[in-house]
């Protein structure tokens, strides 16, 4: 018999000593698990109030960058109007006192500023879809 068949057909034992040691190396082994287990229900329930707590952040900061927004948007609308009846006034004004040249000359260059300012709109529009396929390519 070779020295390989007497090894495969021994079968060792192991002493009680050795035996005493691997059960407690299984039970520290069992241990640690247990607390790593617990370890990750910690983390992802501090993950969970972490993300929730951001989200609540978020949505109070979008509320103040809409509430923002609306005060801009309020201010340039009132601004417009503003504009919009001094111009008239003043329209009237000189359609009162016959100053019809004049008249004649600033319907002639509120004709252009409208003109050149829904061109220049649309361009712009038109630039921003551009720019928007180029960064977000669909």
């Amino acid at each position: 018999m070779s020295a390989r068949e007497k090894l495969g057909t021994q079968k060792k034992r192991l002493s009680p000593a050795q035996a005493v040691i691997f059960t407690e190396y299984q039970l520290k082994e069992i241990e640690l698990k247990e607390r790593e287990i617990e370890l990750r229900k910690i983390e992802t329930d501090n993950n969970y109030h972490y993300a929730k707590d951001t989200l609540k952040f978020q949505t109070d900061e979008n509320k103040e960058m809409r509430k923002q927004q609306v005060a801009k948007e309020k201010f340039g609308m009132i601004m417009i109007c503003v504009s919009a009846i001094l111009f008239f006034a003043f329209l009237m004004g000189a359609m009162l006192m016959n100053k019809d040249g004049i008249l004649s000359d600033i319907i002639k260059v509120a004709g252009y500023v409208f003109g050149g300012g829904v061109t220049g709109y649309g361009i712009g529009v038109h630039n921003a879809k551009d720019k928007k396929n180029q960064i977000e390519p669909t």
